[in-house]
């Protein structure tokens, strides 16, 4: 559609132009003076010539706005209103504050939540300023909810998404299930430890609290898995 393109003379000759940058309308749709809408969708391309030694505004854009205002930097294909293909390059995008304290807001139409790097801390915050209650922080994989932390301090694990225990007001609630559901701890590695698990429902039968532990000592592998491993059985 048009261009607006800042060359300069190199010094190896006065016939030589080098484009430095570029401006450019791209037509995002069909164009042409013709049609009677008075409307002719476009995008708006931006190009820069780096040092490299190649022609990297042929190469193609390094931002897009879009026709229809979004904001694309390294590609030409929207995932949202802002889009960052980095390429090769891990770090997508950097913000940086120069005092204590960077944060993101994250707002919708009912609250605020923010994530924020402040001296030592990094903070995730569900509804920043508490302005609405009952606010939570989900983990989720695959599409569901692994752990959940409660307005309340109270935190929920292997998927559970209500806390239905009256006088556990801000502790811990891990959902007992056929697969299992308990407390691990590993082995250090060393020094004759060995694996150690708690567990509701677990070699003994339906109803019981099992403290068990393997046989074996230094092995991330070998868990009490057998009814002798149980070194402690607390029944209702």
């Amino acid at each position: 559609v048009g261009q607006l393109r800042f060359a300069g003379r190199a010094a190896g000759g006065t016939d030589v132009s080098r484009t430095g940058a570029l401006i450019q309308a791209t037509a995002s749709n069909t164009w042409d003076t013709t049609q009677t809408s008075g409307y002719s969708a476009t995008h708006l391309d931006f190009f820069t010539q780096n040092n490299s030694g190649t022609d990297t505004v042929a190469a193609g854009s390094r931002l897009r706005i879009t026709s229809d205002g979004d904001l694309l930097i390294g590609t030409q294909t929207s995932a949202g209103k802002l889009t960052v293909d980095s390429g090769t390059t891990n770090t997508c995008a950097t913000f940086k504050s120069t005092d204590a304290g960077a944060v993101i807001n994250l707002v919708d139409n009912t609250a605020r939540s923010s994530i924020e790097q402040n001296g030592n801390d990094l903070k995730i915050s569900a509804d920043t300023d508490a302005s609405d209650a009952n606010s939570t922080i989900k983990l989720q994989v695959d599409g569901s909810t692994k752990v959940l932390v409660r307005d309340d301090g109270h935190v929920l694990f292997s998927g559970l998404t209500s806390k239905n225990d009256p006088r556990n007001a801000a502790g811990i609630t891990i959902k007992s299930s056929s697969g299992g559901g308990g407390v691990s701890f590993q082995t250090y590695g060393g020094n004759g430890s060995k694996n150690w698990r708690i567990r509701p429902d677990d070699m003994n039968g339906w109803g019981t609290l099992e403290f068990s532990v393997s046989p074996t000592t230094n092995s991330a592998t070998d868990w009490p898995d057998h009814a002798d491993d149980i070194v402690m059985i607390m029944k209702p």
